[in-house]
Parts: C-alpha cells; sequence; structure tokens
C-alpha cells in the first residue's frame, strides 16, 4: 500500500466514525420528535393544494409547509409559522377549511345512511363559502330524495354557475321520482317562489311543461304562482298561455289579475268535486245508533 492509498483510507474511516457518532443520539430520540420527510417529500403537493384553495404559494396568506416535527400518527402538522394546523389526507397536507376535511361529517354520514344527520350537515354547510362543499351538499341532498328537495330547492340560486347547474340537474332528477300529485305541485310551486324574476327562459319552460302533466286541481295554482313570479312581458304571456291552454273557463281573461282569480276558483271547486267524489268511509253518513229500551247503554247496533 502506497502512502497516498493509506491517507485516503484513514480518512474514510474518520469519516465513518463521525457519521456513526451523529447517527447514534438521532437513532435514540423517539419516533415523533425525528424530522420527517414527509414534507419535504410533499412540496409540490402542497403548492398544488394552495393553488386549488386559491392561495398563493408565498408570502401572506399562503398555507406554510409544514414542520418537520410531526405527530406520531403522521395525519397532523403544524405549519412552520404555527398559524395553521395541516391535516395529512390522501397523501397530501390539506387546511383545515379544504371542502375535504370540511365535509368529512357530512361523507360519514352519507357512509351511514344516517338520513337525520345528513339533513343536519346540509343545514350547516349549503351557504359554506366555498362552492366545492356546497356541490357536496346538493348530492347529498339529492340522495336523501323527497325528504331533502326542499333544502334542494332552496339552492337553486346559488350563486356559482357550475353548483347551480349541479343542482338544478339534481334537483328535476328527484322531482321525475315524485308520484305524488300534490308534494309534485307543491314544489313546484317552491321552485318558482325561489327563483322569481331571475327564472331562465328554459326553467320557466321546464316548471310549465311539469305544471301541464297534472290534474288541474293541482296546476292551475302553482301556474298562478308561476305568473305572479315572472316579470318579463314574454314570459308572462307564456304563462297566461298555459293558463289559458288548461282552465276549462268558457272566457278566460287576458287581465292577470282577473285570469288568476277564475284560476283559483276553478281549482278551489275542481277540488270540492273531487272530494265530493270520493267513496264514504265505512259507517260515515249512517244516523247514530238509537240506545233499547230497558237496556241503558247498550246500542241496537251492539245488540
Amino acid at each position: 500500500m502506497t502512502k497516498r492509498t493509506g491517507v485516503a483510507v484513514a480518512c474514510a474511516a474518520g469519516v465513518l466514525a463521525v457519521a456513526v457518532v451523529a447517527w447514534r443520539p438521532w437513532a435514540a430520540r423517539p419516533a415523533a420528535e425525528r424530522p420527517s420527510a414527509e414534507p419535504a417529500a410533499n412540496a409540490a403537493a402542497n403548492a398544488a393544494a394552495n393553488a386549488a384553495a386559491g392561495l398563493p404559494g408565498k408570502g401572506a396568506g399562503a398555507v406554510p409547509a409544514p414542520t418537520a416535527h410531526v405527530s406520531e400518527t403522521g395525519r397532523v402538522a403544524v405549519s412552520r409559522d404555527g398559524t395553521n394546523r395541516l391535516v395529512w389526507v390522501d397523501g397530501r397536507w390539506l387546511h383545515p377549511e379544504d371542502s375535504a376535511i370540511v365535509t368529512t361529517a357530512l361523507d360519514a354520514a352519507l357512509d351511514d345512511d344516517d338520513a337525520d344527520k345528513i339533513l343536519a350537515e346540509a343545514m350547516r354547510l349549503k351557504q359554506h363559502a366555498d362552492p366545492e362543499v356546497r356541490s357536496r351538499v346538493a348530492f347529498a341532498l339529492s340522495w336523501l330524495g323527497m325528504r331533502g328537495l326542499t333544502d334542494l330547492t332552496s339552492m337553486l340560486t346559488d350563486p356559482d354557475p357550475d353548483v347551480a347547474t349541479e343542482v338544478l340537474d339534481h334537483w328535476k332528477s328527484s322531482l321525475s321520482e315524485i308520484e305524488s300529485e300534490p308534494d309534485k305541485a307543491a314544489l313546484l310551486g317552491a321552485a318558482a317562489a325561489v327563483l322569481g324574476a331571475d327564472m331562465s327562459d328554459e326553467m320557466l319552460f321546464d316548471l310549465v311543461m311539469e305544471c301541464s302533466m297534472l290534474e288541474n286541481e293541482y296546476a292551475l295554482p302553482q301556474l298562478v304562482t308561476l305568473l305572479g313570479s315572472v316579470t318579463k312581458p314574454e314570459q308572462k304571456q307564456e304563462v297566461i298561455d298555459a293558463l289559458h291552454t288548461a282552465m276549462e273557463h268558457e272566457n278566460p281573461s287576458d287581465n292577470e289579475e282577473v285570469l288568476r282569480q277564475q284560476a283559483l276558483e276553478e281549482a278551489a271547486n275542481l277540488a270540492r268535486e273531487n272530494q265530493a267524489a270520493q267513496p264514504a268511509a265505512p259507517g260515515e253518513g249512517m244516523p247514530p245508533a238509537q240506545p233499547v229500551q230497558g237496556l241503558p247503554g247498550l246500542s241496537r247496533r251492539n245488540h
């Protein structure tokens, strides 16, 4: 072995000895206190999460990268400046206000088929600032069917166009499954009242068509509600034409106020006629039983 080779071997051995000495106290530390490689390895994921949440990648307002000290479960971390408590979900760090975190209880209620819990969470979150959260609420309400339709109807005017479109699609799908004409009519009227003057021509057409498939007893009052909700002249005329077509009145008026009265009177008359045509319940209309002479409290019917 040459003198140069000997010096090199001695240097390598010295470096190895230093590394071993430095490693021993680090290895002896609890796992929870050791520096974690996750934050560095997921810097790109953090940046993507910031961008998705509308947060800048650097500076004020950004979600800072988590510190090296992570809990033993590896699921919770604190940002470097201590202002945010981040959560490790599906391979990335998420801000507590991320939709996946906010809707945790709602998603769990859906998994458990817990209708009461779904409704409670939907009421809590349906006006949340995050459109993604409201989108998940709309899905959950549609999943409930008739029980969730009232709250789903109230979301038809969501300020986010994409969410509003999703709500409308869910609403139409749920409405098509309702067989009860009184229930369907009530929801059509509620939708007209919620949408009001902001109702699109397409939505008005859909509501008029749905009303046309109902019996006049239920359709006419909802067409009257529609007439009072819209403000555009062409939309008002569309509803007036629908009333003229549906009504059995010999001379339906062109005056809006008179036409409303005529339609409501016709609907009330139809309701009374239908009620009178219903078969009487057993015992209904029979005269009261008369007591048998000499036996107080015993009726002829029971004798």
